[in-house]
């Protein structure tokens, strides 16, 4: 049970320190931002997150868009990262996974201000850190006595009007879309970011 609690804490304050912010002088109506929606099992004893991710992604690019792209940060590690399913209103979508690139064909075109929600469920085993050769290398690892557990979901790839979602192919920066965050575990306790 705390082991929920602490990942729930701990990827809270991840949020927090690195979210977006409005401040008071912000009156004009921002357009919508992608919402992401997490249930998350960790299986504190086995290294393992058992996750079903909803990504609501309102269309605010001014332009139709026929596919989605993520980036799958914890795809870098050949094992780490098990996609089960890809749906889109419940129903299996078109999808590959190509190095951390999530390409999901959408059936018809999403028009400007159309809005699709997106449901990807995965697992992720977290690996054991041997020989780290950078900080970077313990984003997501465990060791003995502790286990960090960033960069393990996937994240839209940011969107440029004319070159669609772009990402480059095995890339390790990590890229972080604008959104709001709902992360929730089997309990039914929710946390609100």
């Amino acid at each position: 049970m705390w082991h929920h609690f602490r990942l729930i804490a701990l990827i809270a304050v991840l949020f927090a320190v690195s979210g977006p912010r409005l401040t008071s002088n912000d009156r004009t109506d921002p357009a919508p931002l992608p919402r992401y929606h997490f249930d998350v099992d960790l299986n504190y004893r086995l290294h393992r997150l058992d996750t079903v991710q909803r990504v609501t992604l309102p269309n605010t690019f001014g332009e139709p868009i026929s596919e989605v792209v993520f980036n799958v940060p914890a795809a870098h590690t050949r094992g780490v990262f098990d996609l089960h399913s890809v749906e889109l209103d419940a129903a299996d979508a078109v999808h590959t996974l190509d190095q951390t690139k999530l390409t999901v064909k959408l059936p018809r075109d999403l028009n400007p201000g159309e809005v699709i929600t997106l449901t990807l469920k995965y697992s992720v085993r977290v690996p054991e850190l041997n020989e780290p050769q950078s900080f970077g290398d313990a984003n997501l690892a465990y060791t003995d006595d502790a286990m960090s557990i960033g960069y393990w979901y996937p994240l839209l790839a940011p969107y440029r009007v004319g070159q669609g979602g772009t990402l480059r192919i095995g890339s390790r920066s990590a890229i972080r879309s604008s959104a709001k965050w709902l992360i929730t575990r089997p309990s039914s306790r929710r946390h609100r970011m």
